[in-house]
């Protein structure tokens, strides 16, 4: 569950037509097919691909609970054009040891989709899973 200062401001007015918000920063482009693609549940965005995939703590898929006890599946992921990365850092209650993170939502409805970690020159998306389709 996104706390409610950062779903307000995810709900902000769209600027654009990738409908941008402020303190967001922008994915890499990942290219490919959309018959392939993953998208966002609620509205049929293209947020990555399943190329991008990548393994943190050797795996690609983890389970975790955050402290109001939300149990999330998480697929890890290189690249999301589809998602907005919103927020400042955070190191609280990380589930990536060394990592910092950052909300990441939907480009185009703003849905919470999961975060984005970085360490130094490292980053990926931890997506929710049961957010995504395809």
């Amino acid at each position: 569950m996104v706390p409610q200062v950062v779903s307000r401001q995810l709900r902000g007015r769209r600027q654009g037509p990738a409908s941008t918000l402020p303190g967001s920063t922008p994915a890499p482009a990942v290219s490919a097919g959309d018959d392939e693609s993953l998208r966002c549940r609620l509205c049929s965005l293209e947020i990555t691909l399943p190329q991008a995939a990548v393994s943190r703590r050797n795996s690609h898929q983890h389970t975790f609970c955050n402290p109001m006890g939300l149990v999330f599946e998480l697929a890890c992921y290189g690249q999301a054009p589809g998602c907005l990365v919103h927020g400042h850092p955070s190191n609280e209650f990380c589930w990536f040891a060394g990592y910092v993170w950052q909300y990441a939502a939907c480009r185009r409805c703003h849905a919470h989709l999961g975060w984005y970690f970085t360490a130094g020159d490292d980053a990926f998306f931890g997506l929710i899973r049961d957010r995504l389709s395809g």
